[in-house]
């Protein structure tokens, strides 16, 4: 309680199998409402089979 969660900077890198799995894992996070309630990343950038976020 009272934690201030906006100081929290960690990457993190997901590989997946193809470029095709990625851009779906990139819309599903994308459009998941309580993460972005929640503010638990600022972006995410998409480079063919990696996702960082």
């Amino acid at each position: 309680m009272g934690e201030n969660l906006s100081t929290i900077t960690h990457t993190i890198e997901v590989n997946c199998s193809s470029e095709k799995y990625s851009n779906i894992l990139c819309k599903c996070l994308s459009s998941d409402e309580s993460l972005k309630q929640n503010k638990l990343y600022k972006n995410i950038n998409v480079s063919g089979e990696t996702i960082k976020m």
